[in-house]
């Protein structure tokens, strides 16, 4: 998922249940309208007022709270591995050990947009240039992986096998990022921009790039288009979960 750029405060939407992974598609949805106004066609020259800024209404519903993360200015992607350990990258990491209800910065100016977070606390983070960057002590050290190519996002399914997407294709790891490889395959488009992947297991995923969304056909190295009924704007989708074997929200 790309950070959205937004300026002075983010909203991030909670909902304090225990998860794995909360979607892209739901998790978090910046929102910004008190810091543009917009005024009526007039019809004399008196100067404008001050604009003075509105306030969206609050449509959550019941459940979900929300969290103003102060100083932020570009949310890319949140995940939780607990009910109470989580990650939110953007122009900074942070890391919340209470359900999301406070936020701690542990990497400045970082631009990152998208992460994953395995069973034993390992935090992933795509976005940097050619780069991985991971920690595996809760966010005191970060380490730098290079892996020659840009990740736009990046998955794990188990504590040591996780992979990652970069617009020429898809690689992977089996030592817990320690060293990732590119992935020969077959099906996918050569030269599209990846934008997200989600994977129930180590043969089983998919993927939304520039065209459209696949699906592998019996392993990682073989994909297919996916049909989508009706029509939709190009670009327009940009991230993908799945929930179950038939259940796919993008």
């Amino acid at each position: 998922m790309h950070a959205y750029k937004l300026h002075h405060l983010i909203y991030i939407f909670q909902v304090k249940i225990s998860i794995m992974r909360i979607p892209k598609l739901f998790f978090a949805v910046p929102v910004l309208a008190c810091f543009f106004s917009f005024q009526s066609c007039k019809k004399n020259s008196d100067p404008a007022p001050n604009p003075v800024p509105g306030v969206k209404p609050d449509t959550l519903s019941t459940g979900w709270t929300k969290t103003i993360v102060a100083g932020e200015t570009g949310a890319g992607d949140i995940f939780f591995n607990s009910a109470t350990n989580g990650y939110l990258a953007g122009s900074k990491v942070y890391r919340s050990t209470d359900g999301g209800t406070t936020w701690n910065p542990l990497l400045s100016n970082s631009n990152l947009y998208n992460l994953a977070v395995t069973n034993d606390g390992k935090a992933f983070f795509a976005g940097q240039t050619n780069t991985i960057i991971k920690t595996i002590d809760g966010g005191s050290n970060f380490v730098n992986t290079v892996i020659g190519i840009t990740p736009t996002d990046i998955f794990f399914t188990d504590n040591n096998n996780g992979f990652a997407i970069a617009h020429n294709g898809l690689y992977s790891t089996v030592d817990a990022g320690l060293n990732w490889s590119k992935i020969t395959t077959t099906g996918l488009p050569s030269s599209s921009f990846y934008f997200s992947l989600h994977l129930l297991n180590n043969t089983t995923g998919w993927i939304v790039t520039q065209g459209g969304v696949y699906r592998s056909a019996g392993s990682l190295a073989t994909w297919q288009q996916a049909t989508i009924n009706g029509s939709f704007p190009p670009l327009s989708l940009e991230s993908v979960c799945q929930l179950c074997d038939k259940c796919l929200y993008s």
